[in-house]
């Protein structure tokens, strides 16, 4: 598959801002928007580390979670549909997409509040 990864410039404490307009399956995340990239849960490293090969699907999930601008399970979707357009092997994205089922309703809830209490 032909895609383009994204550019980042560091911010600390895993944080990493987009340098310039992402788009990947026409999914776009503006400049200087904040990722954690992908967030894998310690118990998972031996199978999927926080590896450069989710990197685009994590940026367009990461971005999806903090505008809320579709479901969880929507958000969740289109990462999957994205890790399989960038050839990430199925097994792999179907553990990852799992993962973000189980786990991700917390950063979700946590968009959710902040939002809720005004903050952007």
């Amino acid at each position: 598959m032909n895609f383009e990864y994204p550019l980042y410039r560091g911010v600390g404490k895993g944080q990493r801002r987009l340098a310039e307009d992402y788009t990947l399956g026409g999914y776009t995340v503006p400049k200087g928007s904040l990722t954690d990239g992908a967030s894998v849960p310690w118990f998972l490293h031996w199978y999927a580390d926080d590896d450069d090969e989710l990197e685009p699907s994590a940026t367009i999930h990461d971005h999806l979670y903090d505008v809320q601008s579709c479901t969880r399970k929507e958000a969740d979707d289109i990462m999957h549909a994205l890790m399989l357009y960038t050839d990430v092997r199925e097994s792999k994205a179907l553990v990852v997409w799992s993962t973000v089922r189980a786990f991700g309703w917390y950063p979700w809830w946590k968009n959710e509040r902040r939002k809720a209490n005004g903050q952007a």
